[in-house]
């Protein structure tokens, strides 16, 4: 019990040690950059290798917590740090990767002798850079109202075959965040613009049995067939009423009310028959109009928004 209480212990340090060294216990400046650069590149002409990795290690430390803008200088001299970090791992897509980003920063930059002479490989490397494809460009969302670097160029996207540094500012110029995205990994969050849905409005479908517009259009024809009947009966009852309203032995009193009140009657129905019908007609239009195999009314569509795309970067 024991062992396990310990094992357990054991495990929580791990995660908040490794949670610690993620987070910036402190902000960095370009200076500090600046000398892990310069040292790791005097390492790797002294061939001291573990020197070569810990000031690699270092700079991207550092990095991460800039509380000052990038520029391409520095951005430039940051890919050669990498390039010749990846040369001693033998990795060397990576280090043409971080070579070609240097050259896009830095064009006019050649290495001392000192670092690399005239027969040394990394040289091929950085010519074979050259010529090195840039990938698909990349949009890189900057937060509402802010702005985001690649490179230390403003409003830049993001090739992906080729490793960048990305800056992320508020409105104001304060930095949210500095990253380092090598050759081919996602941009994640910095890549990903918010989406605003965008509904179009359309009428609610009607109960089922309602959506048929056919069943309407035989309502509306057999509403004024009836109609018409009626219609014609209560003419025939006009017509005999007004027959034997002259005559003074034809029919009595209470007879001629019949007449007129059946007349009356039919011709109140075949008016409700026709306005039924026509009712059920347009009905039988809209629902023929709006719901006879209209897709499009019922998608719903997503568009992209300039929003907070980097309220959580940090």
């Amino acid at each position: 019990m024991k062992n396990l209480l310990c094992l357990a212990l054991m495990a929580l340090a791990l995660i908040w040690g490794s949670t610690a060294s993620a987070t910036c216990k402190s902000s960095t400046i370009i200076e500090e950059l600046a000398e892990a650069e310069s040292k790791g590149e005097t390492a790797f002409a002294d061939m001291d290798l573990d020197g070569l990795r810990a000031q690699a290690k270092k700079a991207r430390e550092i990095l991460a917590c800039l509380s000052e803008p990038v520029n391409s200088k520095h951005a430039a001299a940051f890919h050669r740090l990498m390039a010749l970090e990846a040369f001693t791992h033998q990795n060397d897509d990576r280090v043409i990767a971080e070579f070609h980003a240097a050259r896009k920063l830095d064009p006019g930059y050649q290495f001392p002798e000192d670092v690399a002479g005239e027969d040394h490989p990394v040289r091929e490397l950085y010519k074979r850079a050259a010529t090195a494809e840039d990938g698909e460009l990349q949009t890189v969302y900057p937060p509402k109202g802010g702005y985001a670097t690649v490179g230390g160029v403003r409003g830049a996207p993001r090739p992906e075959k080729t490793p960048v540094i990305i800056q992320v500012f508020t409105k104001r110029g304060k930095i949210k965040g500095t990253h380092y995205i090598e050759s081919g990994k996602s941009l994640g969050k910095l890549g990903k613009p918010p989406v605003k849905l965008v509904a179009k409005v359309i009428p609610p479908l009607p109960p089922e049995g309602w959506a048929k517009p056919n069943r309407w259009y035989y309502t509306a024809a057999a509403s004024a067939a009836l109609a018409g009947v009626l219609y014609a009966a209560a003419l025939q009852q006009k017509s005999e009423f007004e027959d034997t309203s002259g005559t003074d032995t034809a029919s009595s009193d209470k007879d001629l009310a019949g007449y007129k009140s059946r007349a009356n009657g039919l011709g109140y129905a075949s008016v409700a028959l026709g306005s039924l019908g026509v009712i059920a007609t347009g009905i039988g239009f809209t629902l023929q109009l709006n719901f006879s195999g209209d897709e499009k009314a019922t998608k719903v569509s997503f568009t992209p928004s300039m929003g907070r795309g980097f309220a959580n970067v940090r």
